[in-house]
């Protein structure tokens, strides 16, 4: 418990600061219109982390769920019910994977979470830019910035 807690304080800073530093980097990488910096708080996990029974018993939850929603007339009201069953579902997961009753632990053992470390920052600075990352013993968590870039049309011709 305590152990969570203490990573829920974590986040909740590192969330505060990241905020604060979208700003600064909107401010200095959007100046061109043709670069799109986007957020990403990506999980990855191992094989078999997560049993099939569990993964298939949420997905029909959530399709239940998704037809419930998509019934709602007001588009607002279905925006907001859709970013919440959005964030219970990462947290239903999120918390079967924090547990680590199933599976592998591979990324446990210093060698194999060291490769995973290593092509982490291998790609930051060229795909993205790394922000904030985890390795437990089956799943990792990143926050990253990654770019796109758009091509904008004249409609005047």
């Amino acid at each position: 418990m305590g152990d969570r807690f203490h990573c829920s304080l974590v986040t909740m800073c590192i969330l505060f600061l990241l905020n604060e530093w979208i700003k600064n980097i909107l401010q200095k990488k959007l100046a061109s219109l043709s670069t799109i910096w986007l957020c990403f708080f990506i999980t990855i996990r191992l094989n078999g982390s997560l049993p099939k029974h569990i993964v298939e018993k949420f997905k029909k939850v959530k399709v239940r769920e998704l037809d419930r929603i998509s019934s709602c007339d007001n588009k607002k009201v279905k925006a907001e019910k859709y970013l919440e069953l959005k964030r219970k579902y990462f947290k239903v997961y999120d918390i079967y994977l924090d547990k680590a009753l199933y599976g592998p632990k591979w990324l446990k053992k210093r060698e194999v979470a060291t490769i995973v470390k290593e092509a982490i920052h291998s790609r930051d600075g060229k795909e993205y830019e790394l922000i904030a990352y985890t390795i437990m013993s089956n799943h990792a968590h990143l926050v990253i910035f990654a770019y796109c870039r758009a091509r904008f049309i004249s409609l005047n011709k």
